[in-house]
């Protein structure tokens, strides 16, 4: 909530509370939770200490390699160590003197990061230490993961998972196996959690849940070994309905799209997924009679690939499960993502040309149709005009997709956007009406 908002709502509660419309209890309950901004700190803050940190680092990198030919090994040891060291002391400093602000942890602990990496290259030059891509990166990750643990800041938790992530990208394309991604993953989730327990919808909260979601996203396709083509739909579609439904938990109360990360991936993520799902190429050559032995691919990998394939869609099942026993059936339409993917998966991996042909593509545009209906429907339902709007685009996305794949005329197709138009303005005219007579009730 913007602060316009949260000063307009503050100033209503005298108002509320005269005319009985809340009670003594929820007025102090809705004065203490937007009494202050959501993060305690603006984004601005976080912002500027993250730059200036790296201002500073490169600025120190610059200053040293101006003159480092001219240097004797030791001196170079000395200056490959003298930022590191330096603000480590600058970083116990502030603890001691109790300096917790957010744009002190910000500053602080991107320039740790930093000056572990240039620590890292520079003795590694000197001392003429074979090595590679591969090895510099997981090494810069290891030694990171104490910043992240001490400084709690979101900026350093963003490198260490690029780190971790560049690491496996590397990993996979040298033929390697990248599953260590994941260890490492979980080494900082404590550090999310405990975030999230103190402020579940603070800046620096929302952004590492933003952060920890977005890579965990890009690692399963980096980290799957692939030796069974197609797999990849069940696991992401398993993926996506874990996040969205584990956001009903965690974040469904907050009032912005920002502020429910693990939400908005799930649910945006389920869109893309199933909108892939409706085209025929996805399912070309999928399964296990398309079975990778090359010598690049690992099938112990593999594992766990076939781990993810199952677990993810049972963890997604027993969420929505869970959800629709607490009278949250609104989630139905997101949840049975996996299960869709699933039966889709299994047809065309069966073998038969006609299911490989068009029962998978139909299946997807059944569900992107009945998602699209449903999300249009909750939005009149509840009076949100972004939602409303969200299943007009996914159902309009749809319609126009299949129908440029059709060989109809250039006036079928204006008319048919007229109609498009016609139905998008109307949905939101029919959600303005039902507003204003809801305002109008007494």
């Amino acid at each position: 909530m913007g602060r316009r908002e949260r000063n307009w709502l503050l100033g209503e509660l005298p108002t509320w509370l005269a005319e009985g419309l809340v009670d003594a209890a929820a007025a102090e309950r809705l004065r203490r939770r937007y009494a202050a901004p959501a993060g305690g700190r603006p984004w601005a803050m976080i912002a500027c200490g993250v730059l200036g940190g790296l201002l500073v680092g490169a600025g120190v990198i610059l200053l040293v390699a101006h003159n480092w030919t001219g240097l004797s090994r030791a001196s170079r040891t000395a200056l490959a160590f003298a930022p590191l060291l330096a603000v480590q002391a600058l970083t116990v400093l502030g603890h001691v003197r109790g300096w917790s602000g957010t744009a002190w942890r910000e500053t602080t602990g991107i320039l740790w990061t930093c000056a572990i990496g240039a620590c890292l290259a520079l003795i590694a030059q000197t001392y003429h230490i074979p090595g590679d891509a591969e090895g510099f990166l997981l090494s810069w990750a290891l030694l990171a993961l104490p910043v992240v643990w001490f400084g709690r800041a979101a900026a350093v938790l963003a490198a260490y998972l690029a780190l971790a992530l560049a690491w496996a990208s590397f990993s996979q394309l040298q033929g390697g196996v990248a599953l260590l991604f994941w260890p490492l993953v979980a080494a900082v989730l404590p550090v999310v959690w405990h975030a999230a327990r103190r402020n579940p919808y603070g800046h620096r909260t929302v952004l590492m849940l933003w952060f920890v979601g977005l890579a965990c996203t890009a690692a399963v396709g980096v980290t799957l070994e692939k030796t069974m083509p197609g797999l990849w739909m069940a696991v992401y579609a398993g993926l996506f309905a874990v996040l969205y439904l584990a956001g009903g938990y965690w974040g469904a109360e907050a009032p912005t799209f920002w502020q429910r990360p693990l939400h908005s991936i799930g649910s945006f993520g389920t869109v893309v997924l199933a909108y892939l799902l409706t085209f025929d190429w996805p399912w070309r050559n999928v399964g296990w009679e398309s079975f990778r032995r090359d010598p690049a691919f690992h099938p112990a990998a593999a594992v766990f690939d076939y781990v993810l394939a199952l677990a993810l869609p049972l963890a997604a099942i027993v969420l929505l499960v869970t959800a629709v026993r607490r009278g949250q059936a609104r989630r139905i339409p997101f949840g049975v993502f996996p299960i869709v993917a699933a039966v889709a998966y299994l047809l065309a991996a069966g073998g038969g040309r006609e299911a490989e042909g068009w029962v998978p593509v139909l299946l997807g545009n059944g569900y992107l149709l009945a998602l699209g209906v449903a999300v249009l429907a909750g939005g009149i339902r509840e009076r949100r005009a972004g939602t409303v709007n969200a299943g007009m685009l996914i159902l309009i996305g749809l319609i126009l997709t299949r129908f440029f794949d059709s060989d109809a005329s250039f006036i079928a197709k204006g008319c048919v956007f007229i109609l498009l138009g016609a139905l998008f303005l109307g949905a939101n005219l029919l959600l303005a009406r039902r507003r204003r007579r809801g305002e109008a009730a007494p």
